[in-house]
């Protein structure tokens, strides 16, 4: 994945700098735009790890309890 400054212009989105050379031409690209202002506040680490293990289908304390999941430990 590759994250391009630009701006919008009142009609068009301008990429303020070169794209990387090693996109060929015409290839398909899936643009996301936000506002630089709009960048999320940090986060708790083990919250996110959580957050990411949920779609998996593991226990909502996975990242926090591994051990116990992966190698059968006592729950701390």
């Amino acid at each position: 994945m590759v994250v391009l400054a630009g701006h919008f212009d009142g009609k068009q989105v301008i990429i303020d700098g070169p794209l990387p050379a090693d996109i060929p031409v015409n290839t398909p690209l899936r643009v996301t735009l936000a506002p630089v202002d709009a960048d999320p506040e940090p986060s708790d680490p083990l919250a996110d790890i959580a957050a990411l293990a949920r779609p998996l289908g593991k226990p909502r304390d996975f990242a926090a309890q591994h051990e116990h999941y992966i190698k059968g430990t006592p729950k701390r």
